[in-house]
């Protein structure tokens, strides 16, 4: 129980409320009111009897953020760890010196209100999302009494920009420039498997079962990690795929030949020329660079990805078949990520009817 204790100040009285928190330390808090101190009183004892009540802290929004992501990114991916750290550094400069028990949604809106002048709504809305998380930890946890990301409105996303992807008339050219660079498996591997980067350069020849690609290894920044969906997929090898992949075995090992102790000997499929394993960042730039040396449009890696999904849709390959290639989580990404092919499928599927028109 919370009591009221009334004493004498130099310009007249205070009253301080007294109680025991859970851990049976005393604490306290005065006002100038007495009819301020009751009500706090009456509205603490509910919180205690309902079990709502939440210990007084001084804790910053920065300590407790940093704190946070500490113990939260043993359970992410690297590259996803490092988003979550970008976004607890951007909302730090605005909100990082409040106290978590005193921010208010109104500090968090002026925030966002800041960050929007420099970021895109997109990035407002992961930062949201991160910091959503972060507080219904700390609700939990009791360190506040309401997660007031409630009461802040969802910035709204950007619409995504519709996908780039090679013509196909143009991907002869765009293979052939890359034609005896240890990067050709990679682009081939995209192009005709549908991988992700980190996909193809995480490949290891025992992956190669009964035909098939077994997808279990993504190249990260920080090292080889599982797939992006954490599920080991299966990708029947195409005849392309078959013949780059022999030629590669039979490159690396006329390289292993010719260098001997200077090779380095791993499993992985795409390496470069002496068998050391390729960065993500040194592959994206590269490939950027050779597109532009060669005159064509310069576009992401990941492009490629797309291509394959564009060109298997368009020949009919069935939705449910596509993303499975791909390996998203559901078929609904599949169909967000490429509804313009879809939409071209449904005017094709339209234009069989003509022929009955008399």
């Amino acid at each position: 129980m919370a009591t009221i204790l009334k004493y004498k100040v130099e310009n007249g009285y205070r009253w301080r409320v007294r109680w025991w928190d859970e851990n049976v330390k005393q604490v306290s808090k005065t006002f100038d009111r007495q009819a301020l101190a009751r009500d706090f009183m009456v509205k603490l004892e509910h919180e205690m009897r309902e079990g709502i009540y939440t210990e007084p802290t001084k804790t910053k929004v920065s300590d407790y953020l940093y704190s946070w992501i500490e113990g939260y990114q043993v359970t992410l991916a690297p590259n996803t760890a490092r988003s979550y750290k970008v976004n607890i550094d951007h909302i730090c400069k605005y909100i990082g010196n409040k106290q978590m028990q005193k921010i208010t949604a109104i500090d968090i809106e002026t925030a966002y209100t800041a960050l929007g002048e420099k970021l895109s709504g997109t990035s407002l809305l992961y930062i949201h999302r991160t910091l959503s998380r972060a507080f219904k930890q700390a609700e939990k946890q009791r360190l506040i009494q309401r997660n007031v990301l409630s009461l802040v409105e969802t910035p709204k996303k950007n619409k995504e920009k519709k996908s780039n992807f090679v013509h196909p008339d143009d991907i002869p050219k765009y293979l052939k420039a890359f034609e005896g660079h240890y990067l050709y498996p990679a682009v081939c591997l995209a192009v005709f498997a549908g991988l992700r980067r980190g996909e193809a350069l995480g490949l290891k020849w025992s992956d190669i079962k009964n035909g098939n690609l077994n997808i279990q290894h993504n190249m990260t920044y920080d090292g080889i990690r599982p797939p992006k969906s954490g599920k080991t997929r299966i990708v029947p090898v195409s005849a392309p795929i078959e013949h780059v992949l022999h030629e590669q075995k039979k490159r690396q090992n006329e390289e292993k030949e010719k260098l001997w102790d200077k090779y380095y000997r791993s499993e992985f499929i795409v390496t470069k020329k002496d068998g050391t394993m390729i960065n993500p960042r040194l592959l994206s730039n590269t490939f950027k660079r050779i597109l532009k040396r060669k005159g064509l449009e310069v576009i992401r890696f990941h492009d490629l990805r797309h291509t394959a999904a564009s060109l298997m849709m368009l020949e009919g390959v069935d939705l449910k078949t596509v993303s499975d290639i791909l390996g998203h989580s559901s078929i609904s990404i599949t169909a967000d990520i490429y509804g313009h092919v879809l939409e071209e499928q449904k005017r094709k599927a339209m234009d069989t009817l003509n022929k009955y028109y008399k």
